[in-house]
């Protein structure tokens, strides 16, 4: 115990007066409440080790870039699979919470219509774009997130790949109420938070800032809650085995 309170007070007399410590959060990130939540969760984070974070929303690569050339100093929530090809990031070892994706669809039939289906899906998911090449799936980049829930909703292509975190970007803001979900096992991931690898001292004490905050009563697995958040916003989810 005495040794992990040494090493905080020395992050902290390190960062006092340092330059500002600037997090990129996704770009997809779009409504104001989820910038808020998003935010006082990384605010919460790193407040133990006496830094007040600024934010700033990049797209999925060139926040990544940014980030592993030390412009930015960290980046909020990533999955393994996409953090490591960029090894001048530092994996903080207690992940964020687990997080699942998966088709949302019209109808049932749409979901499982496998590789006939037209997909859409964001140009910045990457484990998602990989999932599709390694499965020969017709998946369809889109750069704008109400281009994906105009295809849905015109029926333009068959689904749309989603995170479940962000779902709500699109299902809340399409025209109809109810929706299909086939989610994929392959998909299901623990995130974690990342460093430049010249903040290498922050690395513990923020898993154990993690570790606390999931221990907490505001604790909230997004991996958990999603379906409540898209009810809430007037859709019937149906769960497609």
């Amino acid at each position: 115990m005495r040794t992990f309170i040494v090493a905080i007070c020395i992050v902290i007399s390190h960062f006092a007066g340092a330059k500002d410590y600037t997090i990129n959060l996704l770009e997809s990130v779009q409504s104001e409440q989820q910038k808020k939540s998003v935010e006082q969760f990384f605010t919460v984070l790193y407040q133990p080790l006496g830094i007040q974070p600024k934010f700033v929303y990049y797209p999925s690569t060139r926040g990544l870039k940014l980030v592993g050339q030390g412009v930015l100093d960290a980046e909020a929530s990533r999955f393994p699979v996409v953090a490591k090809q960029y090894p001048n990031l530092m994996q903080v070892p207690e992940s964020l919470g687990e997080f699942h994706s998966g088709l949302f669809c019209l109808s049932e039939q749409s979901c499982r219509m496998g590789k006939e289906a037209a997909i859409a899906l964001e140009a910045g998911f990457e484990s998602a774009s990989q999932y599709c090449k390694k499965n020969q799936l017709d998946c369809r980049k889109e750069t704008q997130v109400s281009n994906i829930t105009k295809l849905v909703d015109e029926k333009w292509v068959d689904a749309a790949l989603l995170q479940t975190m962000f779902a709500t970007q699109v299902v809340c803001s399409s025209k109809h109420t109810e929706f299909h979900v086939k989610l994929f096992p392959e998909l299901r991931s623990s995130s974690y938070h990342y460093v430049h690898k010249s903040h290498k001292s922050l690395v513990m004490a923020l898993a154990k800032s993690v570790k606390e905050i999931k221990l907490s009563d505001q604790y909230q697995n997004n991996g958990q809650v999603w379906v409540s958040r898209l009810e809430a916003c007037g859709k019937t989810i149906h769960l497609v085995r």
